[in-house]
């Protein structure tokens, strides 16, 4: 039962300790910028589904 969830735990340990790592690249602030703030590049298009 402990051993489960100390297991579990460590899962989650690794899990934000490479989390912290990739916050750091500038891939993941770049997907940041894009997914949540809706930024683009200044050189891209952009499309509009009309069908959305």
């Amino acid at each position: 039962m402990y051993q489960a969830d100390i297991n579990t735990k460590k899962k989650l340990i690794d899990y934000y300790n490479n989390q912290k790592d990739n916050i750091k690249t500038d891939e993941y602030i770049e997907s940041v910028a894009r997914e949540v703030l809706g930024y683009v590049k200044p050189y891209e298009k952009i499309f509009i589904d009309a069908n959305r």
